[in-house]
């Protein structure tokens, strides 16, 4: 447990319930009660869940993190996700069929996650359209292991539209 007077901002902590989730914050604004603390790790699931979030922790939930003590840079600086180059993903007739099912199905399953099929054009409830999002991105790594890596919606698009040309090139006739 911490009191106000020891509190400073850029402190780490650790905050939570005793008896519950316990995740690494640091401090951004001290209040005469409470701290604003920006998380460091992912806590729990849903909204605010995400890292760099804001929680309004009272003292009594929060005790210092033994684990950056000493540590010279104890502020959380995020940094941007790592962009992996977009090789083009060039279609071929002759690659493994289960391949090309699988680069289709991944390409189909980003046209399901287009937020106007998505939310069937305001018809469906949050709830609904969040279930149907969580099962797509499922979708989405399973073909993704599938195919042996991942594939960006860009790729897909390009993917399916270089399909068509060559079924075009063939008669119109889909393979």
């Amino acid at each position: 447990m911490i009191r106000e007077a020891e509190c400073h901002v850029g402190m780490i902590v650790r905050f939570g319930r005793p008896n519950g989730q316990i995740t690494r914050g640091e401090i951004v604004k001290c209040n005469r009660t409470t701290a604003q603390v920006r998380s460091l790790e992912v806590r729990g699931t849903g909204r605010g869940s995400h890292i760099g979030s804001t929680w309004k922790v009272p003292y009594s939930m929060m005790t210092p993190d033994t684990q950056t003590a000493g540590v010279a840079s104890q502020v959380y600086i995020p940094t941007p996700p790592v962009t992996q180059r977009e090789e083009p993903l060039e279609y071929s007739q002759f690659r493994d069929r289960a391949e090309n099912l699988a680069l289709e199905a991944i390409y189909l399953t980003y046209c399901d996650l287009e937020p106007e099929r998505l939310a069937a054009d305001g018809e469906r409830p949050l709830y609904q359209i969040n279930a149907l999002r969580h099962k797509y991105n499922q979708r989405l790594a399973y073909l993704f292991k599938v195919v042996g890596r991942t594939v960006t919606e860009k790729q897909a698009y390009e993917w399916y539209d270089q399909l068509r040309a060559a079924n075009y090139a063939h008669g119109g006739v889909m393979r």
